[in-house]
């Protein structure tokens, strides 16, 4: 079981390349969610969450945000 999954909200701003370059530096499994242009955001999550096909210990609901590698270890660390 992986400790760690992310939801990543897709966006269509052109920014957002920059949270997909630094998702594509972990090693955790990313679904991504999709709010069919500017939709309801926790619907989208919520949809993914609910049909997660794996346990994990928690989950990261991602925007378009940047952030280092090291950012969901400290995460899960604050958490244990």
């Amino acid at each position: 079981m992986n400790r760690l999954a992310i939801i990543s909200l897709k966006y269509l701003e052109p920014y957002y390349e920059n949270t997909l370059k630094c998702l594509q530096e972990i090693p955790y499994p990313i679904l991504f969610a999709d709010r069919d242009g500017v939709g309801n955001m926790s619907r989208a999550f919520n949809e993914v969450f609910e049909r997660m096909p794996f346990n994990v210990e928690y989950v990261w609901f991602l925007t378009n945000v940047t952030f280092s590698p090291d950012v969901p270890e400290k995460l899960m660390q604050v958490l244990d």
